[in-house]
């Protein structure tokens, strides 16, 4: 199973029109699933790069793919 399909399954969501099967997920959820999401995405992708609130120094290709998601 991959993360999208075990984030949809784990969480009760508004999924946005732009999201694109197994592929890309847009969606909105409640703010009291966000600590159960943050340990998901943890154990699938590892820690996070930068603390919340603090500024990344990234390599120039991802920083360019970080800014054409939208930050």
């Amino acid at each position: 199973m991959n993360l999208i399909e075990k984030i949809k399954e784990s969480f009760s969501m508004e999924i946005r029109p732009d999201s694109q099967g197994s592929e890309y997920l847009e969606a909105v959820l409640n703010k009291k699933d966000l600590e159960l999401l943050h340990s998901l995405l943890k154990k699938h992708l590892g820690p996070a790069v930068k603390e919340s609130g603090k500024e990344a120094s990234l390599p120039k290709e991802i920083q360019k793919k970080v800014d054409g998601l939208g930050g």
